[in-house]
């Protein structure tokens, strides 16, 4: 369980990358926030942006012309053509590498993925999958907020 000071450094870290892109030609996506507000305050960030929010409870409401909500991320359509800067991924474990596999070949350069359990002692899996997936890539890892590891697109 994060205490307050370790989740305010995992926003302030979404915060900083998601002004870190916001520049960047590329569409913004969020996974897995199961009725959590904080992420609210990162769009804030890039209120031009077109944000795809995915939450498999269909619990987060917002009002906000860029931001679209959806449940599942891999049965859309929608984002089949789209290039993306900002990925962040708050979700199980085992769905890392689907998701790693979807969203890669569509970052663009120097966009960034977020994977919030890579340096998490009670999930080793997840620098496993990440790390085999990264194995035949140029990119490194990034030390995030927290449990987060950030790959940025070469």
């Amino acid at each position: 369980m994060k205490d307050n000071f370790t989740d305010q450094l995992a926003l302030r870290n979404l915060i900083h990358f998601a002004t870190f892109v916001r520049r960047l030609e590329g569409d913004c996506v969020e996974i897995g926030s199961y009725a959590d507000d904080r992420i609210l305050r990162v769009f804030e960030k890039d209120m031009e942006s077109i944000w795809y929010l995915f939450d498999a409870t269909d619990v987060i409401k917002t009002t906000k012309t860029n931001v679209q909500v959806f449940q599942s991320p891999l049965k859309t359509d929608i984002l089949a053509s789209k290039k993306f800067k900002y990925v962040h991924v708050n979700t199980d474990i085992d769905s890392y590498k689907s998701y790693l596999e979807f969203f890669y070949p569509k970052m663009i350069r120097c966009g960034v993925i977020i994977l919030e359990d890579y340096y998490n002692e009670n999930h080793p899996e997840a620098k496993k999958i990440v790390d085999d997936f990264l194995d035949d890539k140029p990119e490194n890892i990034l030390r995030g907020g927290y449990h987060q590891a950030v790959i940025r697109k070469l």
